[in-house]
């Protein structure tokens, strides 16, 4: 009986745990449907990366470029102040934010929005790339120190930005287009949306600048 008792639970368990993957394989598919556009922009952005991290190493001139940017990248911070490192990593966010928010209205704008996270992306996979593969396992304490946090929170608000700035734009191609009558989204509803994804990019920068502070003389032997 105690046997049989063990087996029953073994199996009620294993039961369970393949009802819960399958629930939850089910909501991640719910989910990709229902932001079908936000799925593709992000995996936009993954190819950026992974193509980013492919051309590391690919060239002389392209590994020289690198060391000369990432050089550069870590004696400018390790100078700034708190408040110059947070404005230099606001405004190379924010420049693409304003890109994407004037792109939204344009008919023809969904080709910036679709490109912009996949440049990111490029950026940050060959910014990774380099540290890790010259560097090894202090270029990637590096990465995760200085470069992730700061790009997990910007690089997400870009991602939903893009989302924004297509269908936006989408709506003033759809007004252009005969026998169309989709309803757009109201302007000052657009414009509160980048205002918080603004907000998000000041809460990235302050990251960017506090651990900058913190960490840079590490990786500078300061």
């Amino acid at each position: 009986m105690v046997r049989t008792s063990s087996a029953e639970e073994v199996l009620q368990g294993a039961a369970e745990v393949a009802y819960t993957e399958l629930s939850y394989k089910k909501t991640l598919r719910t989910m990709v449907k229902k932001n079908k556009l936000l799925a593709a922009l992000s995996f936009v952005f993954v190819i950026g990366m992974l193509y980013g991290a492919a051309m590391v190493g690919s060239s002389d001139g392209m590994n020289d470029r690198l060391e000369f940017i990432t050089q550069g990248f870590i004696n400018e911070r390790t100078g700034e102040s708190l408040i110059g490192i947070f404005g230099v990593s606001l405004q190379s966010s924010a420049s693409l934010l304003v890109l994407l928010f004037f792109s939204g209205f344009f008919a023809i704008g969904q080709p910036i929005a679709l490109a912009t996270p996949f440049f990111r992306g490029l950026g940050l996979g060959m910014s990774m790339g380099y540290l890790y593969a010259n560097f090894g396992g202090r270029g990637m304490l590096f990465s995760l120190a200085l470069i992730f946090p700061h790009a997990l929170i910007s690089s997400i608000t870009l991602i939903f930005a893009a989302k924004e700035s297509m269908r936006f734009s989408l709506g003033f191609l759809s007004r252009i287009s005969p026998g169309n009558n989709t309803a757009m989204l109201p302007v000052r509803a657009y414009v509160m949306r980048f205002v918080l994804m603004f907000m998000f990019l000041m809460a990235a920068a302050f990251s960017d600048a506090v651990f900058t502070r913190m960490f840079a003389g590490m990786f500078t032997g300061s």
